[in-house]
């Protein structure tokens, strides 16, 4: 056997052997990217499911009841302490591909007025014109004389409900957006936390005139 055979056989297996370094490394990246980061990606969104009982604070005196399971991504429950000693806290709030967004700040006006200061093409998920489908729908205020104001939108993929409520000086606006399916499915649930607003008058600033 030649010197020349020998050094090519030990090259082949030279090379077997870093063709099976890089196998290993390609499969250790494809397992990573397969298993690991899903996983990863799983842990790392939030979670933070309404349970039985939850109020959320959206401005001093004005406090709703979501959903037990409804997932919370922002917002503040009326038992949390935060350092701020914040007065309330914009919501949003999800249900699978439903979102449901409630905000608060000053208004001098009636939720009519609200209601149509709305952008209703913005609360679609596809960018959608909303079409109004029907009369405005009263919502009654627990603890209050107030009612606020509901309406029901809807484009080729999506469904909507917009709605307004004002307390004293205080505005707040909601929506309610997500595919027409679904939101057929959690209608009820919706219309549920839409009748739960409260208003204590007493830990408000303003006064219910």
């Amino acid at each position: 056997m030649g010197v020349s055979s020998v050094s090519d056989r030990g090259a082949g297996v030279d090379l077997n052997r870093r063709a099976w370094k890089y196998a290993i490394v390609v499969l250790l990246l494809a397992a990573l990217w397969i298993v690991l980061i899903p996983l990863l990606n799983r842990t790392l969104e939030y979670d933070d499911p309404i349970e039985r009982g939850d109020r959320l604070l959206i401005a001093p005196g004005i406090t709703f009841e979501p959903t037990p399971g409804w997932n919370l991504e922002a917002g503040l429950r009326t038992t949390d302490k935060t350092r701020t000693k914040a007065p309330g806290a914009p919501v949003t709030l999800t249900q699978g591909a439903v979102t449901m967004q409630v905000t608060a700040g000053p208004f001098d006006g009636t939720p009519d007025e609200l209601l149509s200061t709305i952008e209703h093409t913005s609360i679609s998920d596809h960018g959608e014109a909303l079409n109004a489908t029907g009369e405005k729908t009263a919502l009654p205020v627990r603890g209050s004389r107030s009612k606020g104001v509901a309406e029901h939108y809807s484009a080729p993929e999506s469904e909507g409900v917009v709605g307004a409520f004002v307390f004293g000086k205080t505005g707040v606006r909601l929506s309610v957006v997500g595919p027409a399916a679904q939101m057929d499915d959690e209608a009820e649930e919706i219309g549920t936390m839409l009748a739960s607003f409260r208003y204590d008058q007493s830990a408000s600033k303003g006064g219910d005139k």
